[in-house]
């Protein structure tokens, strides 16, 4: 997942700035603590990243060659498969849509691309309506985002620092260093 983070980095940065600007951008990427760090934990998070970068590259070239609609569907759908909270990109695309490329929704291919997040995240579909039907709501990710706390999962839940705890120093340490909060 690092080296795929790594290469999307550098095809965005190209297709926005130019082949230099990919370059520094992903040698960047590749020594970034936080992003190595996310990488060998082995935390789903680390395809994250390769499926926003590679998500948003195939967006912006579909403009040029509408075939590449379909890639940017194949690559929503497989960061919806690995994590719910790429649920957050939809707005970005939902504004790229209608200031960069209006045209999309005449265009076969960004339905075709449509229909390719659909079946690439059925399973998810049909497991989530199973779950609702057998337990009374989704599982525990999908419950959590949407604000959920089912009896079943209550020992999955975390709570979040809040008020005179919060210390923004620290976290902006943490941004800094990366996943280490004793820096």
């Amino acid at each position: 997942a690092g080296l795929l983070g790594v290469a999307g980095i550098f095809f965005l940065g190209r297709r926005l700035a130019g082949d230099r600007v990919g370059l520094v951008a992903a040698a960047i990427t590749a020594v970034l603590e936080a992003h190595v760090w996310i990488s060998r934990t082995g935390l789903l998070d680390g395809f994250l990243v390769p499926a926003i970068t590679f998500s948003i590259y195939f967006f912006l070239k579909a403009r040029e060659r509408p075939v590449n609609y379909l890639w940017w569907g194949f690559t929503v759908g497989a960061g919806l498969l690995t994590k719910y909270l790429f649920l957050f990109m939809g707005p970005v695309f939902l504004i790229m849509l209608m200031t960069k490329d209006r045209s999309a929704w005449r265009r076969r291919e960004f339905y075709l691309g449509l229909a390719a997040i659909l079946i690439i995240i059925s399973p998810i579909i049909t497991y989530n309506v199973a779950m609702v039907a057998t337990r009374g709501h989704p599982d525990a990710a999908l419950s959590t985002l949407v604000g959920l706390s089912p009896e079943d999962f209550k020992g999955l839940t975390r709570t979040a620092k809040t008020g005179s705890d919060f210390n923004p120093i620290q976290a902006f340490r943490v941004l800094l260093g990366g996943m280490n909060p004793g820096v």
